[in-house]
């Protein structure tokens, strides 16, 4: 096994022409979480028995690695290959390097790449397929779904990006949003306020009255969609605005010809139930810690 670092554009590059489709892998998020996070970059070239695999690492000053920090990362090539290479793999990139890595989360499309079955998944990520039409994706909503969305376009809700001058409101929300969830985590707002000009970043909002109420962050690449973050205030919850967001969301993954949305992993039944009333379907999602 032979590893070495290429640059960030040759990975760029090597990116853009496979058939991986993983928005977390772009330089430009790797970048942005790295600034945010003090971590460093390392674009990872390994050759097996002439065949090549790319492998993204982050890591922090303490010398603990991830793949990625934020999202998907994992082992990639446009060839089959077992699943095991991800640990065998891992091991020499922690005994070259020196360092720990203490998370890897595969990306859910790349499990098609392993002939063999992946381990049993602890966790699920949430993907709904994309059809040709709204009429048609409506047919895979639960009713109580399609009501919901309705009921908010009907009391008044309009979906926009979300602008510059949006974001202390939501970030309000955001906030209000992990303390009601409990979650012992908060994405920083300078992080948002970076994302919010990236390319293939889009941040929705529902409107009621020209005042925002709730709002999601989504990324895309290349045919796919991702559900990252989810915040609302009180008025948008009983106006159902976050329905109103995602099926705008669904909108422009039928316009833009993307094969799925990913609405990622659930930490409890109640968050996921949701998401399969929109027509998705749980793929194993495999974290290597």
């Amino acid at each position: 096994m032979e590893i070495k670092e290429i640059s960030e554009s040759e990975w760029g590059k090597i990116l853009g022409k496979s058939k991986y489709n993983n928005y977390f892998q772009l330089p430009l998020f790797l970048n942005l979480s790295a600034k945010h996070f003090k971590l460093k970059n390392r674009y990872l070239e390994i050759k097996i028995k002439e065949t090549n695999y790319y492998f993204s690492l982050q890591e922090n000053k303490a010398y603990i690695g991830y793949s990625s920090f934020i999202g998907y990362g994992g082992v990639f090539s446009d060839k089959l290959f077992p699943f095991d290479l991800n640990l065998k793999i891992k091991k020499e990139v922690e005994k070259k390097y020196m360092i720990r890595i203490e998370r890897i989360t595969i990306f859910p499309q790349n499990i098609f790449l392993y002939p063999n079955l992946v381990p049993q998944a602890t966790r699920y990520s949430a993907i709904v397929p994309i059809r040709k039409t709204m009429i048609d994706q409506e047919r895979n909503m639960h009713k109580k779904t399609r009501t919901a969305a309705r009921y908010a376009f009907k009391h008044g809700i309009l979906v926009r990006k979300i602008k510059k001058v949006d974001l202390d409101i939501f970030y309000s929300f955001y906030k209000e949003t992990m303390n009601r969830v409990n979650s012992s985590y908060l994405t920083p707002k300078d992080f948002f306020s970076d994302l919010i000009d990236m390319k293939y970043t889009l941040f929705l909002g529902a409107f009621d009255n020209s005042m925002l109420v709730a709002g999601s962050v989504f990324f895309y690449y290349k045919d796919a969609m991702y559900y990252w973050w989810n915040s609302s205030n009180e008025i948008g919850r009983n106006l159902s605005a976050n329905y109103a967001i995602i099926f705008e969301a669904l909108n422009f993954c039928i316009d833009n010809k993307f094969a799925f949305l990913d609405m990622a992993s659930s930490h409890s039944s109640t968050i996921e139930q949701p998401k399969l009333k929109w027509g998705a379907k749980l793929m194993p999602l495999i974290i290597i810690e």
